[in-house]
């Protein structure tokens, strides 16, 4: 529910036109997401996590509400070695059992993110310089316990290792797809700002700043995330960039994309600019305001060969 509370909280604070960094309401938002959980999170199989998903969808349920793990146990059908199946009457038994405080519980984050998008007067944080900092354990001893139980070796022992199911398409950034872009809403800037360190990196570079990659202004950057949270991203280069010590989000983005895809044919390497130059990057964009960018497909082809055919990262 703790998602469900941010977004609602970006919904209300676009809807009202709120044009004043509401820094405390978004701590405010931060402090209570976890008291809206219907229930803890806890560890399942595979199988039961899916088996959520598939009996809402096979009700209709709203996708802001989760089964637990007791109404789980009492609709599935279990079977040795396959994926479990959904008893549908006894799903929507249980959707209608939940269903009243899951209502409620929607009603009261809707009330609480209004309140938080449009009045300033909810919580006074500390000066950011008596900022405390979290401690492990602190405020919750449960946490201070988890280490007497086991340590990390054991925990490593138990999960096993990591195999990865199948090998990732490194190519795929360059397949000229794209996928476009939500509206900014006219009060983005006082919606950003709401968020410290977003309103620091806005602030942190001058008004008329431009991407030198892709050219884009400042305002032309910002985008809005899958939650309807608005996003500014830069990125800081390395040292064979020294002239362009930043970039956009975005541009950075396909640059790492690039650099996995040559990592898949030279093999690892620490430096993330020295194999392709700022000109070069800039040649395979279109840049979209508010957006990702797409990518010249052709362009990108062409240079990803000139990069495998003259660099080397020894060297």
């Amino acid at each position: 529910m703790g998602d469900v509370l941010e977004e609602t909280f970006n919904v209300e604070f676009v809807a009202a036109g709120t044009n004043i960094e509401q820094v405390e309401g978004q701590k405010l938002i931060d402090r209570m997401s976890s008291a809206f959980a219907a229930y803890d999170a806890i560890l399942v199989c595979e199988d039961c996590n899916n088996v959520d998903t598939a009996a809402k969808k096979l009700l209709g349920v709203p996708r802001e509400f989760s089964f637990s793990i007791g109404q789980i146990r009492g609709f599935i059908q279990v079977r040795d070695h396959q994926p479990h199946t959904v008893n549908q009457s006894k799903a929507q038994l249980a959707w209608e059992a939940a269903k009243p405080a899951f209502v409620l519980r929607m009603r009261i984050i809707k009330a609480v993110a209004k309140a938080a998008a449009t009045d300033t007067h909810w919580f006074e944080p500390y000066p950011r310089k008596f900022e405390p900092i979290p401690v492990y354990g602190h405020g919750d001893r449960r946490l201070s316990r988890i280490s007497t139980w086991f340590n990390s070796d054991v925990l490593i022992d138990a999960l096993g290792m990591q195999t990865r199911v199948s090998k990732a398409n490194v190519s795929r950034w360059r397949d000229g797809t794209h996928k476009r872009g939500k509206p900014v809403p006219a009060n983005y800037l006082a919606l950003l700002k709401s968020v410290e360190y977003k309103a620091d990196n806005w602030d942190s570079l001058p008004d008329d700043w431009a991407c030198p990659i892709c050219r884009r202004s400042k305002s032309q950057i910002v985008y809005v995330g899958d939650q309807g949270q608005v996003r500014f991203n830069v990125a800081t280069t390395g040292r064979a960039w020294h002239e362009t010590p930043k970039i956009c989000g975005h541009c950075s983005k396909v640059q790492m994309a690039l650099k996995s895809e040559v990592k898949s044919h030279l093999g690892d390497f620490r430096d993330s600019y020295s194999f392709v130059s700022p000109n070069e990057l800039a040649g395979i964009i279109l840049p979209i305001p508010h957006a990702d960018h797409q990518v010249r497909p052709a362009e990108a082809e062409r240079l990803l060969s000139k990069i495998l055919t003259n660099y080397r990262p020894d060297e």
